[in-house]
Formats: C-alpha cells, structure tokens, sequence
C-alpha cells in the first residue's frame, strides 16, 4: 500500500481567487459530502452494493442498495471516558486534541459492513474565519457547514483485528478495522455520506459535471495487504 501524505490544514479555495469571489463562490457550492467505495478488492473498477450494514452498533437492513445517509443525531461526541470508549478511540483523541486545540468539536461514527469495521472521526471547527462570515449566513445549506471535507491521512490506519482462543474456537469472523480522520467544514452539523454504485470513473465524471464537493474513502472487503 502507497505511502499516504502527511495531512496539510488548509480549508482554502483557490488562492489565485480574490478573497471576495472566494467568499461569494461558496454560496453557490453544493453541499460538501464523503462517499465510501466499497470493494472486493483493491483494483475493482467498480463498487459492492450494500444492503445490510450497522451504524454505531444499530443493525439495518435495506431492500435497495444503500446509497445515502443524512447523519446528524448519528454523529457522536468523543467523551473521555474510558467506559464509553476503546482505549485505541481515546489515544486517538488526545492525539487530535493536542494537534487541534482551539474551538474544535471531535465527534465521530462507527460503520460495521460484513467483516469491516470503519471508524470515522471528525474535527469540526467552530470558529468561522470573517471573509467566509457573509456568505455563511447567506448559505442555505448551512447546517452542512462551509468549506469541505479534508482527509488527516496521518491518522489513516487499517488493520486486521485479533482473535482470541475462545473466538477461534467459536468460529468468530476475522475483522478488518478501518480508522478514517476529517476535518470537516466549519461548523458542520450534518454530514452528507453517500456510498457508492456503478463505475468508479462514470461517478467521478458526474461529480465534475455536476460540481458536487467529494472526499472519497475505500473499503476492501477485508483489507487491502493486511498481513494476517
């Protein structure tokens, strides 16, 4: 697997933009969103519909695949308590706290699909920088907060998870864990996460036809090269 980029923190647009164009363009944006590909392996040109998944460890089943998720109420704060959290979710945290210091929310979810579990983290900003003030109230989709989704690729791990003796025996699955980290816009309060269906390429097309603001993360059933 390609070594990943150290993340940069830059919520700009363009620079060569005036900072009022800047500022006018952002009304006009859809609103920003995260798609997961998921696939049965690393080259698939395609992507695994998904019918049945769980969200924070609530089961559901659809009749269609999968294609969209509003979160809002789904998106859990990151508490520092160790009953409600995994000691890997709270090393991660203080982690995030100590590089992200000021008025920021850590928030986060958890999907389990088949065998995989993603754990998705987000820093929220909730400090909105004044050339991006006017155009924030003049937003419509402003609970989606202004700006876009940037990937913490340092933070980026998957790993195949540990069976105990009492889980082999038992015929446990093994897992894969996923962990994914986003600075999100600022002051986010709803996430738009879509999934993706059909050919990679036709999507993306789409998505530049239609100017829509993706960041994308894959899931391969299993893993990628984990080292079992």
């Amino acid at each position: 697997m390609p070594k990943l980029n150290q993340f940069i923190f830059d919520h700009s647009f363009n620079p060569l933009e005036g900072l009022e164009q800047q500022s006018k363009s952002l009304t006009k944006l859809q609103e920003p969103m995260i798609r997961l590909h998921y696939k049965s392996d690393r080259f698939q040109k395609d992507n695994l519909p998904i019918y049945r998944f769980s969200l924070n460890d609530n089961p559901r089943q659809e009749n269609e695949p999968l294609t969209q998720l509003n979160l809002e109420k789904e998106i859990l704060e990151i508490k520092d308590k160790e009953q409600e959290n995994s000691q890997n979710t709270l090393t991660l945290l203080e982690s995030l706290k100590n590089e992200f210091k000021k008025e920021m929310l850590f928030k986060q979810i958890k999907l389990k699909i088949d065998t995989n579990l993603i754990y998705i983290y987000f820093i929220i900003p909730q400090s909105i920088p004044k050339i991006y003030k006017e155009a924030y109230e003049n937003y419509k989709d402003k609970d989606y907060g202004i700006g876009e989704f940037k990937q913490l690729h340092s933070y980026t791990n998957i790993k195949a998870l540990k069976l105990s003796q009492e889980e082999v025996k038992d015929k446990m699955p093994n897992y894969t864990e996923y962990i994914f980290a986003f600075m999100t816009p600022y002051k986010a309060k709803k996430i738009k996460f879509e999934f993706a269906l059909g050919i990679d390429e036709c999507i993306r097309k789409e998505d530049e036809k239609e100017k829509k603001r993706v960041s994308e993360i894959v899931v391969v059933n299993g893993g990628f090269d984990v080292d079992w």
